[in-house]
């Protein structure tokens, strides 16, 4: 049986290469909206403080020119701060602000309760037919890496 971090983990790869390619904004209550690959990166820098650009693009499925843009895009809104780490000056940490924070939290909630709620379901199967399921979303995701 898939854990629910691999759930998760699954789920969240296809969402957010679907959601890329959509382009969509999403309005957190801010003057101003959020891009669905905005508040993605928002959503990995929440789960992982002070994660570095480089596995930041790895979490994302994204180049790190990508990463790098969106985060320029994120610091002028005052949604996140990049910090040197020790004498090197390309080592850089991410990090999100107050604000940053309160729209992650926001977003968690939310992607936290879609998340609950395919996961009750694929618990509710027989091994078999989640691992199927399972089996169709590394399809999916691996597809639409491709594109």
């Amino acid at each position: 049986m898939i854990s629910r971090d691999e759930l998760e983990n699954s789920l969240y790869a296809v969402i957010a290469l679907l959601s890329r390619q959509a382009g969509k904004k999403q309005d957190y209550g801010l003057t101003y909206p959020l891009y669905t690959s905005e508040i993605h990166t928002i959503h990995i820098i929440g789960k992982n403080n002070g994660i570095s650009p480089l596995k930041l693009s790895e979490e994302l499925n994204i180049t790190k020119g990508a990463v790098s843009q969106t985060l320029t895009k994120l610091e002028k809104k005052g949604m996140i701060k990049r910090e040197k780490t020790g004498e090197s000056v390309k080592r850089v940490m991410v990090n999100l602000t107050e604000e940053g924070q309160q729209v992650y939290e926001q977003h968690r909630r939310n992607h936290e309760s879609k998340v609950e709620r395919v996961y009750e379901y694929m618990s509710s199967l027989p091994e078999a037919e989640s691992g199927s399921i399972e089996e169709f979303i590394r399809i999916l995701t691996e597809e639409f890496r491709e594109i």
